[in-house]
This record gives C-alpha cells, structure tokens and sequence, in this order.
C-alpha cells in the first residue's frame, strides 16, 4: 500500500498529478502506455483493479477523459486518459500546493520548488517519509513491485496449470512458451519463476489445482476491468479456460459476475480508501469506526462489503 508522506494524497490527486505530467493530446494516435491503466496504477502506487473506479468517478465530475488510442510498441489499441479543462485546473493546483510544502532534504530544509529533480513529481515525493523527511530509498514503492513475489505465489497454481497442459505431450512449443511468457509478463512474474514452476511441474506427480473457478475469475476480472478485454488476454483466457477445465457456461457465469462487481456502488472506493487510512496503524480505533459506520450508513454499504475490504487492507500487512 502506498506509504509515506505520499499517502496523505487520495487516489484520485495522485491520479490527476500523474495525467498533468503524462498529457493525453488531441488528435494524437500513437501514445505513450503512461496513459493505459496498468501505467496509471504503477505510477500512482495502487492496485490496477482500484483504478477504474477512480477514473470513473473522475470522468462523472468532468475531470477526466477517455479515448482509444494506440499505444506505442503495442498491437492492439488501447482505453487511455486524459485530463479535462477542470482537471487540469484541480491537477495544478495539487501541484501548486505540493510545491510549496517545505520538506528537508539532508542539509537542506526548503519548498519542493526549490530542489532540483529530474525525475516525475511522484516519484520524488514518494521518497518523503511521514515527517516530510527525504529518504534516499523510496518510502512508497508501487504496488507492481511490492506485488512481485505475493504474485508469483499466488498465481503460481495458474502458470502451473499452463505448464501442466503444455506438457501433456511431453514438450512445450514455441507458441506455447510465447503464450506462457505472455501470462507471466501480463501478472508481472518473473521468466526465471516460470523456469523454476516448469520444472516443478515436469517432476511433480499429477494433483489437482485449488479452486480453479476463483483462479480464473481473478484473471477475467484484470481482463475486463479497463472495459474491454483485448485478444491476447482473451487468448489467455482461453488457454486458462482449456487447461483448468472451465466450461463456456462457466465462463458466461462469471464474465456475468465480474461485471456486476465491476459496476458495484460508485462509494466503494472512497470507503476502501477510508479504511486504508484507518488501518495506517493496523488498527481501527472506536473513533475511526465511528466514522466507518456513518459512511457505511450514508453509501449503503453493508458489512459483508467492509469485511471484504478490511480483509484485503488487512493482507497487505502480511
């Protein structure tokens, strides 16, 4: 989770301060993947699955605009973002204010303005710790990378099946090495981690994978949650779908289910941005739940929705 001095920004203004340094021109065809919402969520320091819910509150206030666009050194074209008149206005003036915070840094305690920095505005403020101290190791570092070995531990059983199905008839080709490397990529796991699970799998005896519905439920909703899937993480799904034995009646079931998650109360994500804040500490105080309730109440979210998300704020800790 983001930490640090940058974690007093919500989601959105971080948001708004990575579109403001990333411009989405008009007109322009071929645009930078800074603007996609994989790139969104790295730069911000948040989970891609939170993303389209940020942008799509931002879009309803008239800040934010979308286009599809392609992306360079990519095939398929993709959803990109931009920032609106008003957006621009609300990103300056975060920037403004941020440029005026005085923080110190070694010897030196002064505006942000007046360092010199040749890296984007989020970055250097991620090195801020809580008492906007600079630290030369990064305070905050984006989910993508914190995220590396809880991936490849927790999608371990979807490569797994992959191999397990390229090595039925005792060899793996190019094309599915290439597709394999595709998922790998697609989960941020490493080609060393897949070499060390292919050979686990060529010695292991033949075993089942732990729910495989939820395996391939998580993967549809990344795919989806953009607002289209496009074709190489439908032919992901695909290989998923044929190696773990998920039917199409299946697939029709929970592509019915991503969806309607997807497009669940707009008050979700402030509420899981309020926990996250109140779980700072790990800890929920009587006066913080005090709050938690009134917005529960004033959202209509229930407390199997709150459990949901404590549950997973609360994993990050772990």
């Amino acid at each position: 989770m983001v930490a640090g001095w940058l974690a007093t920004l919500s989601t959105e203004e971080r948001v708004l301060l990575h579109l403001l340094t990333n411009p989405l021109k008009e007109g322009a065809w071929d645009v930078s993947p800074e603007l996609t919402q994989e790139y969104i969520a790295n730069a911000v320091h948040t989970r891609r699955k939170h993303i389209p819910r940020t942008l799509k509150q931002a879009m309803k206030r008239d800040l934010i605009w979308d286009d599809t666009r392609h992306i360079i050194g990519a095939k398929q074209r993709r959803k990109v973002y931009g920032l609106t008149y008003d957006g621009r206005q609300s990103a300056n003036a975060i920037k403004r204010r941020v440029l005026a915070m005085e923080i110190s840094k070694g010897d030196e305690i002064q505006d942000v303005s007046k360092f010199k920095f040749d890296i984007p505005l989020l970055e250097f403020l991620s090195h801020l710790d809580e008492t906007c101290i600079w630290q030369d190791d990064a305070v905050s570092v984006p989910i993508i990378h914190q995220d590396n070995k809880a991936l490849s531990d927790d999608k371990r059983p979807l490569i797994k099946a992959m191999l397990k199905k390229a090595w039925q008839d005792g060899k793996i080709t190019d094309d599915e090495q290439s597709l394999i490397e595709a998922m790998a990529s697609f989960l941020h796991i490493a080609k060393s981690t897949i070499g060390e699970l292919s050979t686990e799998v060529r010695l292991a005896s033949e075993k089942s994978f732990d729910d495989p519905e939820k395996i391939y439920f998580d993967l549809l909703m990344q795919a989806i949650s953009d607002g289209v899937i496009i074709d190489s993480e439908a032919a992901m799904l695909t290989t998923l779908r044929n190696a773990v034995g998920i039917s199409q009646e299946t697939h029709s079931m929970l592509l019915l289910k991503a969806k309607k998650q997807l497009d669940s109360s707009p008050y979700l994500l402030a509420y899981a941005d309020a926990v996250r804040v109140a779980l700072a500490d790990e800890i929920i105080t009587s006066d913080e739940e005090a709050i938690l309730s009134s917005m529960r109440e004033s959202f209509g979210i229930s407390m199997g929705e709150h459990e949901k998300i404590e549950k997973e704020e609360r994993s990050q800790f772990e």
